[in-house]
């Protein structure tokens, strides 16, 4: 089977070991791939729950929705405070959003969190 070019860039959500124009270019085409709906949603999101609306924290959120679309599973680590937990409330609330909104091709998402010690 032959993957699309936004197939192959959504299978790689990370850049590592590239040159600056190449990471800028990633950028820009990572703007232009991703839906604005999306991206807005999120946005709202942020600011309904009183939460800075930063271009990283926005970045992060659409990897980790790519992420859950390429994989099976997702295990989300990193120290305290590092913005964990609002990356996937923030999605989920975005997701759930946009089905409620009628848009097509988004779910009502559910999580049920568990920790193993």
């Amino acid at each position: 089977m032959r993957k699309s070019h936004n197939s192959r860039l959504k299978d790689n959500n990370h850049c590592r070991h590239h040159q600056y124009g190449e990471i800028f270019l990633f950028r820009h085409l990572n703007n232009v791939i991703f839906p604005s709906k999306l991206r807005d949603a999120i946005n709202k999101i942020l600011a309904q729950q009183q939460l800075q609306s930063d271009a990283h924290i926005v970045l992060k959120i659409i990897q980790l929705y790519e992420t859950k679309n390429s994989r099976h599973s997702v295990m989300i680590v990193g120290q305290s405070g590092s913005g964990k937990s609002v990356t996937w409330r923030v999605l989920q609330a975005t997701l759930s959003k946009l089905k409620k909104d009628g848009v097509a091709g988004y779910n009502l998402v559910r999580v049920g969190q568990r920790s193993f010690f």
